[in-house]
């Protein structure tokens, strides 16, 4: 609200009056003393009867003028400053609205002026410090702040029904940092943010926690299923290639979706789908899942992970489970993937992704990384001892950051090799391409020692990450295996068809193996088999499996499969 503007004809014609009096005001109290004294001294005079009465009227009347102009003055200043008072005592009491009109009094107008500017100044700044406090500067969203405010007024409205929470993540958006800056990073979240609100919808708050997690609040009826339906189109929209400062980058996001029950506190509801994020990426990223309430579910932030992790080795909590890859041309099972699990004793299973980080950080990544080594290469040769077929298996291992970069990699895996009795030419390496372009002279030696051991490398989730194809070339690299956003979309969108395609022709050109990852239906299988991809993984064929259960998945699989190729696979410690 803004102030009444002031023109320079003045004030009107009520301001022009009032002021007159105002102005008159010394001369009417004179005159008003004046004429009262001059109707006594008549009263006492010798006046005749007939002169008298008119000139005591007269002095009375003029008395009475001076007086009624006197009471309209002090009315018009009282009010004033009455009104004055009370909008002051309102902004001092935290009211930045308070604002005064406009008085008939030009001598007030100027404070009354002043007043209402500074009114406006302090609801300035109380609006912007609001933004600051409940808004995320980089995106222009809600903040934590605003969103745990909103989510516990909705959860209170609703007494515990119809809210529901979706907490989305970027799917290896430290990849873009760590290979592009934190610039394009910050960049990349804010076309993010647009793109969140735009699929949400207007009447769905979207947020961002910090980094690259956001959160939609979603209540009323039917709060489950438009939670559900918002997170499919933000998982289904952030596939597009997004254009940062020159870079198209590709990036996938995971949802997970938490709906509130009878005394669910904001804070559990925020963590239930917490928990439901870190499912979708365990069953293989870009996917959205609802969460379900366990018979026993335990309180993470009660536990110390970082402590616990120390002991999980030891106490033999570490698991390693298998996803089959399979030989398009003849259907067998050519290799494994796989995949850590920590067997926790309160929490349950937990995927990488909820203790990496914990482990990189404490420093237990290294004794946690020689373990799937060593168990993934004394497994495979467990399956090659108790079942012919897959003598032929590779073992691959996904290696993290901090193992790639230690200088005593090559002994470690050499040693791991001797220890389990691991031909060389059955383990392989798999690598981000984030982690290929760090130390460009320095990995193009550590990948040369690795592949003069007889050891195989390759890029996985390729067509995601930042490096330049330029690379690939002068790297010893022999297998690109294909992330599965751009398997998801097969027949969805013709860029990714287009993209597949145009993979597997470079793949053929650099004589390079070439895997798809995330394979779900036979339409995809097709897809991939036309456009000359040799071997795929996904739930189309098995799940994750435990090693007793691999190993029938493996005879089964080859009463009905002709043969299997010269080399297999199985990938280490990270989750697809």
């Amino acid at each position: 609200m803004t102030a009444p503007a002031v023109t320079e004809s003045g004030p009107p014609r009520q301001g022009r009056f009032s002021l007159r009096l105002a102005r008159a005001m010394p001369a009417l109290l004179l005159l008003n003393f004046t004429a009262l004294c001059s109707a006594g001294v008549l009263l006492a005079a010798g006046l005749s009867d007939s002169e008298r009465p008119p000139l005591i009227l007269a002095l009375i009347a003029v008395a009475a003028v001076c007086s009624f102009g006197l009471v309209v003055l002090t009315r018009e200043i009282v009010g004033q400053v009455s009104e004055t008072t009370r909008a002051m005592r309102d902004l001092s009491g935290g009211q930045s609205s308070a604002e005064l009109a406009l008085p008939r009094i030009r001598e007030m107008q100027d404070m009354v002026l002043s007043f209402n500017a500074m009114s406006q100044r302090l609801q300035s700044s109380r609006q912007l410090l609001l933004r600051q406090a409940f808004v995320d500067p980089l995106t222009g969203l809600a903040n934590r702040a605003s969103f745990m405010a909103r989510l516990s007024t909705a959860v209170a409205t609703n007494k515990g029904r119809d809210v529901a929470v979706v907490f989305v993540d970027l799917d290896r958006f430290k990849n873009v940092n760590d290979s592009l800056g934190h610039a394009i990073g910050d960049s990349l979240l804010s076309v993010v943010g647009g793109r969140l609100q735009a699929a949400a919808g207007p009447d769905i708050l979207v947020a961002r926690l910090g980094g690259d997690e956001f959160t939609l609040l979603i209540e009323g009826q039917a709060a489950e299923s438009r939670a559900l339906a918002a997170a499919e189109r933000i998982v289904s929209r952030m596939g597009r290639p997004i254009a940062v400062s020159g870079h198209e980058l590709f990036v996938s996001a995971s949802a997970g979706i938490a709906v509130s029950e009878r005394r669910t506190t904001p804070t559990e509801l925020l963590r239930r789908a917490d928990i439901a994020l870190y499912r979708a990426k365990d069953e293989g990223r870009g996917r959205v899942v609802l969460f379900r309430l366990a018979k026993h579910d335990v309180q993470p932030e009660h536990l110390a992970l970082d402590t616990a992790l120390h002991r999980a080795i030891e106490r033999q909590q570490l698991r390693l489970y298998y996803q089959p890859e399979i030989n398009i041309a003849t259907g067998a099972v050519a290799g494994m993937e796989a995949l850590l699990r920590w067997d926790h004793p309160h929490l349950g299973v937990l995927s990488p992704a909820q203790f990496l980080d914990i482990a990189e950080d404490s420093g237990e990544i290294a004794n946690i990384s020689q373990w799937v080594m060593r168990e993934a290469c004394r497994q495979a040769v467990a399956f090659g001892k108790s079942f012919k077929a897959a003598r032929s298996l590779v073992v691959s291992i996904n290696l993290t950051g901090p193992d790639f970069r230690d200088p005593n990699l090559c002994e470690r895996v050499a040693a791991v090799l001797k220890e389990t009795r691991l031909e060389p030419s059955r383990l392989r390496i798999e690598l981000t391409e984030s982690l290929l372009v760090e130390d460009i002279q320095a990995t193009a030696a550590t990948l040369q020692a690795l592949r003069d051991l007889g050891i195989g490398v390759a890029i996985d989730d390729f067509g995601t990450g930042y490096s330049s194809l330029s690379y690939i070339q002068d790297f010893a690299v022999s297998t690109l295996k294909v992330d599965q956003s751009f398997v998801r979309r097969i027949g969805q969108d013709h860029r990714s068809d287009a993209i597949i395609g145009a993979i597997g022709q470079l793949a053929r050109a650099l004589d390079m193996e070439l895997t798809a990852e995330g394979v779900e239906t036979e339409a995809q299988l097709s897809f991939l088999r036309g456009a000359g991809y040799q071997y795929v993984q996904g739930h189309h064929f098995a799940p994750p499996l435990d090693a007793v259960a691999f190993e029938k998945f493996l005879r089964e699989r080859s009463a009905s499969a002709s043969a299997y190729p010269p080399s297999g696979r199985v990938s280490g410690q990270r989750s697809a």
